[in-house]
This record gives structure tokens, C-alpha cells and sequence, in this order.
């Protein structure tokens, strides 16, 4: 295994891992609710496309109740991981849900439906899951079944959930949307019953914010040959620039793409199956509210405040690392940051680098051979071990340097 591909298959686990670990209050229990899908007569319009309107579903959702296969934790990979920082984590394989209720001092693992790739995330109370279907659900127990539909009543799928301006935000794509590159958007304040608001000509799941003022779509970016001429571009060296897609809206409905917007006046650097590839690789950073930060593999910290156009400066040398680190996590009056390092072939280490002004950071080795992608978890911190190789450990921590195996 080579150091470069160790770092992507760690990084785009931990993306995987970022987007669905939100932190939220412990559910109660599960209730056999009716689920529907009900669009708003509105037009929805962005600069690229025609308007689009989802067309209303209604029905009786099925109520799931995965068995219990074991009253002890599963030792599978784990493909994604969610807490509500007060002691529920879930966590997810192909073959098991696995669910603990005191962090990690007791589990239940439920079966899933075979041929599946389970992912979880959980926002306001709720827990939503992609498995061969989507579903929802208060306790990881009984689980609703969620339908959304699109303008020829083809079937989407949920990308993925984010809660914003007081409400629940859902990304589903699929089908015949995800062949015209469309994404569409609906808001719920129960998880429930869900509103069509609009949709993205993208096609896949992006980076979605409320700054306040406006909604801001990130969608990852391209890398152009050429130096930076336009909004939102950034020389990425060696006569490069990388090009951010970024949208906004007022209200999820009316979109405007500022930049990204694929054009024929410029050479990408990379293509795949006849169009450009997103190959600018943007990772989510903690930022002051009001503001949506980034930081990109060049030792860039992309920074807005007004949700539309993005400025870049130098991030500090210690925080950049062609091997990978994590954002920053604030616990108290400390930031946080997980950084790995190359040690040699098949093998990355782990340092905690600690900072009160983020400018001025600490050192400290946390693994000589073990990578910790770490998340927050309430007042702690989670780690999937080793997440290359998905050996099924999970660590959990009071402080970021010791560690201990809950799973």
C-alpha cells in the first residue's frame, strides 16, 4: 500500500464519517407515524436549468422492526457512525446495526436486510438511515419508511439530512434525476412530513449552510489549468487553479450558482466519462457563526461571510499535512485537531495538535501506529481505529490522548 493511497481511503472514510455525525438530544421512543411528501406550488428556478416541480406523495409508511441478533456489539467493519453526544452511538455495516445506549458499555446488534451498505446521521432527536431504503426513527428500533419522488414520479433516493434555520433539510437524488443531474430538496420540522422546496442541477449530495441571511450549496470544485481569474478561485500550484462550486439561496427555492458552473472556454485538469471531474477536494471547517469555512489540501483556509464568494489564506504550517487531519472541534476554550503522519508503508500515526487562539498550536503524539479520526461526541471524543482497514474498533475518549475501545 502506498503512503498516497492510504491518505485518500482514510480521508474518504472520514467524510463519510464527518457528514453524519451531528450532535443532538437522546430520542424517546419510536411511534408508527403517516409519512408524506408534499410539494409547494412554487417555481423553482436556478441559473442553469428550467423550473421543476416534485410531485406529491401520500401513503401509509411500513413500520420495520430490524430482529436483534445479538446482545453484544458486532466485530464488522463499520461504514458510518452516529451519536447524540449524551451516550447513543449507532453505528453501521453491510450486515448490522449496531446500538449503545451508555456509550459503549452495553450493545444490541440488530440485522439488517442482506446487500445493503448501511449509513446513518442524526439530526433533532431523529435517526435516519440509508439501507436499500430510507428510514427514520426516535430510538434505532422501529423504523419508518421514507418516500420521495420526483416531477415523472421517478423514485429518489436520500443523500442525506442537515438541519438549518430551524428545520430538517433532506438531499434526495436518484433514478432520472441523478441522470440529469438534479438534486432535490425538502424540509420537515418532525422528520414526518416533508415540503419539496427545490432543486440543485448538481446530481449529488453537497455541503449545505445557513449563514443567517442566505442558504449556501458547496458542491466540492474543479481543478483548471491556468491561474485563478474568477471568484471563488484559487491557485493550487503548478500553474493550477481550483474553482469552488458554490450556490445560494434565499429560501432553498431560487438558486444562483456564483462560480463552478461547468464551461468549454477552460481546460480541466482531469475528466471522467466525458466531463470534468470534482477534484478540487474542499473539507468542511469550524468557523465563528455567521461564516462557512473550508480548507483544501494546499494548506488553504476558504473563508466567506456573506455566503457567496470565498477568500483564501494561508492556514498555519502546523495544521497542514498531506496525509490528512480532521477539522478543528472546540471543546471549552480549546480547539482540537487530529493530524495523521506518515511513518512508513501501510503505516500512519496520530497527533492531537491543541490551540486557545488558533493561530498558536500544540504537539502531541497520540499513536505511533494507529489512526484516529476523531469526532465529537458531546464532551468526548470518537474515533473509528485504523478506518483504512475497517476493523470494526471503536475508541472513545475523555481528551483526545488516551483512548479506550468501546467496540
Amino acid at each position: 500500500m502506498t503512503r498516497t493511497s492510504v491518505s485518500a481511503r482514510m480521508l474518504s472514510l472520514f467524510l463519510c464519517i464527518l457528514l453524519v455525525v451531528p450532535l443532538m438530544a437522546v430520542p424517546a421512543h419510536a411511534e408508527a407515524e403517516l409519512m408524506s411528501v408534499s410539494p409547494k406550488n412554487n417555481e423553482i428556478q436556478d441559473t442553469t436549468a428550467q423550473p421543476n416541480t416534485a410531485q406529491q406523495v401520500k401513503q401509509k409508511s411500513v413500520d420495520t422492526v430490524f430482529p436483534v441478533a445479538f446482545q453484544r456489539a458486532t466485530k464488522d467493519e463499520i461504514l458510518s457512525v452516529a451519536t447524540n453526544g449524551k451516550g447513543t452511538i449507532m453505528t453501521t455495516s453491510s450486515k448490522y446495526l449496531n446500538i449503545t445506549a451508555n456509550n459503549g458499555k452495553t450493545w444490541e446488534a440488530r440485522k439488517l436486510p442482506p446487500n445493503g451498505k448501511g449509513s446513518i446521521e442524526t439530526y433533532q432527536n431523529l435517526y435516519f438511515l440509508r439501507h436499500l431504503s430510507d428510514y427514520v426513527s426516535k430510538d434505532g428500533k422501529t423504523w419508518t419508511t421514507l418516500v420521495f419522488k420526483g416531477p415523472n414520479d421517478e423514485p429518489l433516493s436520500m443523500a442525506g439530512v442537515d438541519y438549518l434555520n430551524g428545520k430538517l433539510v433532506l438531499q434526495a437524488i436518484g433514478g432520472k434525476a441523478r441522470e440529469e443531474k438534479k438534486n432535490y430538496l425538502f424540509t420537515s420540522t418532525d422528520g414526518k412530513t416533508w415540503d419539496y422546496q427545490g432543486v440543485l442541477q448538481l446530481g449529488y449530495r453537497v455541503q449545505l449552510f445557513w449563514n443567517g441571511k442566505r442558504y449556501t450549496a458547496v458542491g466540492g470544485g474543479y481543478k483548471l489549468a491556468g491561474n485563478p481569474k474568477l471568484p471563488n478561485q484559487f491557485s493550487v500550484g503548478n500553474g493550477d487553479t481550483g474553482e469552488m462550486v458554490v450556490l445560494s439561496s434565499p429560501d432553498l427555492t431560487q438558486w444562483t450558482q456564483h462560480s463552478g458552473s461547468i464551461r468549454s472556454d477552460v481546460s480541466y485538469t482531469f475528466y471522467v466519462q466525458g466531463g470534468p471531474s470534482r477534484n478540487y477536494f474542499l473539507t468542511p471547517e469550524w468557523a465563528p457563526s455567521g461564516q462557512i469555512a473550508f480548507f483544501d489540501p494546499y494548506g488553504h483556509l476558504l473563508v466567506s461571510t456573506d455566503g457567496k464568494t470565498f477568500t483564501s489564506k494561508k492556514e498555519p504550517t502546523i495544521l497542514h499535512s498531506t496525509d490528512g487531519r480532521t477539522p478543528m472541534m472546540k471543546k471549552g476554550d480549546q480547539y482540537y485537531v487530529f493530524q495523521m503522519y506518515w511513518i512508513r508503508s501501510g503505516v500512519v500515526g496520530t497527533k492531537l495538535l491543541t490551540s486557545k487562539d488558533r493561530v498558536n498550536w500544540k504537539s502531541t503524539v497520540v499513536s505511533t501506529s494507529k489512526t484516529i479520526w476523531a469526532i465529537p461526541s458531546g464532551n468526548q471524543f470518537l474515533s473509528v481505529e485504523n478506518p483504512t482497514f475497517t476493523d470494526g474498533k471503536l475508541m472513545l475518549s475523555d481528551d483526545g490522548v488516551h483512548w479506550r475501545q468501546i467496540k
